[in-house]
């Protein structure tokens, strides 16, 4: 959940949390307890209104933002994290990332963080207790970038697109998920179904480094 421009709340609020009716969310699948929030931790607060007060409906126990910088450290590797809510740039987290953290990308998780990098957008959570300096992450979650273009040629595996975003190249791995897109529906298709001058639209990620390699895509759907 991301807040849209303009509804993020800047500076020091008091905030009601509610037993039984805040959510309290460490990852995406595992709650937490009010008890284990403690003074000094950083979370994330998406809350309602009622009466000139903030009544808390999710509190998350993580940190959200681009890398900013990327440091090898012992175990480890030390990250500078840029929040951002609503639109509104926070002061700069510093997390520690231990060298066996999983990382999950869209449900496919693997260790080693070969895909994290400087301008990677993540999501952190955090190792209980939620409070320090450095943090320590317990699991990343990087959320997939989507784009749609006409290709310009093909080589190999690799589609050299024209898209709103520019001209660049996109990688496809034996792996990923191809389609077409028949009547509304998507039907399975190959690679070598993709022509010069087609339409595609793919997700997937940039490769590290960001802005110097191309992209990587997991799905492709062929429009035309």
């Amino acid at each position: 959940m991301t807040a849209l421009e303009g509804e993020a709340i800047v500076g020091m609020k008091t905030v009601q949390i509610f037993d039984e009716n805040t959510l309290i969310l460490l990852d995406r699948c595992n709650e937490g307890s009010v008890a284990m929030i403690q003074a000094g931790m950083r979370v994330r607060v998406f809350a309602k209104e009622v009466a000139n007060n903030l009544n808390a409906a999710i509190v998350f126990l993580d940190v959200t933002g681009r890398i900013v910088t990327l440091q090898s450290a012992t175990g480890g590797r030390t990250a500078t994290i840029q929040e951002e809510i609503g639109g509104v740039p926070k002061a700069p987290v510093t997390v520690f990332i231990p060298d066996d953290t999983l990382v999950d990308i869209e449900g496919v998780v693997s260790s080693g963080g070969s895909y994290l990098c400087a301008g990677r957008y993540v999501r952190i959570v955090l190792e209980p207790p939620v409070i320090g300096d450095p943090l320590t992450a317990k699991r990343i979650f990087v959320p997939l970038d989507q784009d749609a273009g006409r290709v310009n040629y093909i080589n190999n595996r690799t589609l050299n697109i024209t898209s709103n975003n520019g001209i660049y190249d996109v990688a496809v791995p034996s792996g990923a998920a191809i389609y077409r897109i028949i009547g509304g529906s998507q039907v399975p298709a190959d690679f070598d179904d993709i022509a010069m001058g087609d339409t595609v639209a793919f997700s997937g990620l940039e490769v590290c480094p960001i802005g110097t390699v191309g992209f990587e895509a997991r799905v492709v759907l062929i429009v035309n």
